[in-house]
């Protein structure tokens, strides 16, 4: 029984792994695409009068 419970656990533990994604590979992640930070002064104007 104890034997069993282990391997659930080990079992839970690569399924969570898999699913959330490892701590280990988070610098292989690619950079976040969409709406970035705020900047102070924006790169170029819609206008120019």
């Amino acid at each position: 029984m104890k034997t069993m419970v282990a391997q659930w656990f080990q079992w839970f533990g690569e399924a969570m792994t898999h699913a959330l994604g490892s701590f280990n590979d988070r610098h292989l992640q690619p950079p976040p695409i969409g709406t970035q930070p705020y900047r102070d002064t924006p790169d170029k104007r819609a206008r120019d009068y």
